[in-house]
């Protein structure tokens, strides 16, 4: 089984913005990500985003059966350093 990817983009660029990395990193890992977080009412954008942390490890829940390595870029790197910090089980490497 190979090591999962969660991909987290930084705010204003959604995920698939970075398409050509994800399509490299994906020939040797499986790859996941939202992509446009930020955008549901129930995770609402507020100061220091913890909402967006919150979204985040509600998709790494439903979706990662195995703790996962955390690629981000600016706000996603972010999100996902407080997320694996909320749920170090979740997260082997940020």
């Amino acid at each position: 089984m190979r090591e999962t990817i969660y991909f987290a983009h930084a705010n204003s660029f959604p995920a698939t913005v970075y398409r050509k990395l994800l399509v490299k990193l994906a020939e040797h890992h499986q790859v996941d990500y939202i992509d446009a977080i930020g955008h549901s009412a129930h995770f609402p954008v507020t100061d220091c985003w913890p909402h967006l942390v919150q979204e985040t490890l509600a998709h790494l829940e439903q979706r990662a059966t195995a703790p996962v390595i955390g690629v981000g870029h600016s706000l996603g790197g972010i999100l996902l350093f407080y997320a694996a910090l909320a749920r170090l089980r979740r997260c082997f490497a940020v």
